[in-house]
């Protein structure tokens, strides 16, 4: 991914269409954007509602593999795991292999 920079303090449709414009390669799985409603959509509502917890909860320690859920919410949710740099950097060594790309 390139120019990861230029695309801060962009509104997020511009970000998304240089993102795509300067990543072509993964522009060619990226379908598109859309606006959706979370209180018609119940699983982005689920969505929206984890992404807030895992903000919460990993905003203080975002170096560490903390797992620690908020007291509220320990009977609802099991575990929150924020993958890191060398997670998505392994995923995509296996792909780039099993894809025979360089």
């Amino acid at each position: 991914m390139r120019n990861l920079a230029r695309l801060r303090g962009l509104p997020l449709r511009a970000a998304y269409l240089e993102f795509k414009r300067i990543n072509p390669e993964l522009a060619l799985n990226m379908e598109g954007l859309t606006h959706l409603n979370d209180k018609t959509c119940p699983p982005l509502q689920v969505a929206d509602m984890m992404a807030s917890i895992a903000k919460e909860v990993y905003s203080e320690w975002p170096e560490g593999p903390l797992q620690v859920i908020p007291k509220r919410l320990e009977e609802s949710i099991r575990r929150i795991w924020i993958p890191d740099y060398d997670y998505f950097e392994a995923i995509l060594t296996v792909e780039k292999q099993r894809r025979g790309l360089p």
